[in-house]
C-alpha cells in the first residue's frame, strides 16, 4: 500500500501531487484507448506514407529547380550547350571565310583573313574586353585567360598588313590557310565556331 503523503503536512509536496494524480487516474479506466491505438495505426501508416510521398515530390522539384539554375549559370559563364541562332550564324560566317580561302583568287584569300578578323573583334566584344580597335582589346587580355593570345596577335598583324598594303601585300593561299588556322585555334578555344 502506498503511504498517504497528506500526513506529512500542508506545504507543497511533489509526492503528494503525484499520489493525488495516481488516485484520480486509478478510478478511471480507459479500455477503449487500446482499441483506439489499434484502429489508428493504419491511419498513421497511411498519413506517414502520404507525407513521405509529398516530401519525395518536393525533393524532386527542388532538385529539378537546382538543375535548371545550374544550367542557366553554366550558360552564363561558359556558354549555351545547345546551338542558338547566333551560333548558327557564326558558323555560317565561318563557312564563308573557308569558302573565300578555297577560292582561286588572291583577293578572296585576303577577304577570308579580313572576315576572320571581324569575327575575332566580335568575339572580343562579347567577352567584354574594352578597346576601340581589336589591337586595343587584345592588349587588355591576360595571357592566363587566353591560351591562344599569341595566335590571335599573329593573325591580327597579318590582317593589318593586308588592310594597309591592300593588293600590294603578297599572300599565297598556303599563307592565308595558315593565318585562318590561327584564327580557328582562337575561336575553338572559346567555342565560338
Amino acid at each position: 500500500m502506498i503511504p498517504n503523503p497528506s500526513e506529512q503536512g500542508p506545504f507543497l509536496n511533489p509526492d503528494y501531487i503525484s499520489y493525488r494524480l495516481f488516485e484520480f487516474f486509478d478510478h478511471w479506466q480507459f479500455p477503449q484507448f487500446g482499441g483506439f491505438v489499434e484502429r489508428a495505426i493504419p491511419l498513421l501508416f497511411f498519413l506517414s506514407a502520404l507525407i513521405t510521398i509529398v516530401f519525395v515530390f518536393c525533393l524532386f522539384f527542388v532538385a529539378l529547380q537546382i538543375s535548371r539554375l545550374d544550367r542557366r549559370e553554366r550558360e552564363k559563364f561558359v556558354g549555351p550547350t545547345k546551338k542558338t541562332e547566333a551560333e548558327i550564324l557564326e558558323n555560317r560566317r565561318w563557312q564563308r571565310v573557308e569558302e573565300h580561302l578555297n577560292a582561286a583568287s588572291p583577293s578572296e584569300w585576303r577577304l577570308a583573313v579580313l572576315e576572320a578578323d571581324i569575327i575575332l573583334g566580335e568575339m572580343l566584344d562579347k567577352m567584354g574586353y574594352p578597346g576601340a580597335t581589336i589591337g586595343d582589346k587584345l592588349k587588355n587580355v591576360e595571357q592566363s585567360d587566353f591560351e591562344t593570345l599569341d595566335a590571335a596577335w599573329e593573325a591580327h598583324k597579318i590582317r593589318n598588313q593586308i588592310a594597309h598594303e591592300g593588293a600590294d601585300f603578297s599572300l599565297s593561299q598556303r599563307e592565308a590557310g595558315r593565318v585562318i588556322d590561327l584564327y580557328k585555334k582562337v575561336f575553338k578555344e572559346f567555342k565560338f565556331i
